[in-house]
């Protein structure tokens, strides 16, 4: 969401804020596309905060752009080191 995203391990809260964007256009899909992005990330890497950092990622593509599975980006179109 706006605030982003984080997880629980052994007790420890850890928090990934939100990639800032110019402009929100529509957020419809935009959950859909952070658990797209934090899937393709465990899966290449196995690394859980960097899999949220990309889950965060493609969400901030997906949120300026109006519709659902229109606003997803390509894998071409992700500054992937904003991942890092």
């Amino acid at each position: 969401g706006k605030q982003g995203a984080g997880y629980e391990d052994k007790g420890t809260l850890n928090l990934f804020p939100a990639v800032p964007v110019e402009q929100v256009v529509d957020t419809t899909g935009a959950g859909d596309c952070f658990i797209a992005g934090f899937l393709h990330g465990m899966i290449q890497w196995g690394d859980i905060a960097r899999a949220i950092k990309i889950g965060n990622l493609t969400a901030s593509y997906s949120i300026q752009k109006k519709g659902a599975a229109i606003s997803f980006p390509k894998k071409s179109e992700i500054d992937w080191e904003k991942s890092e």
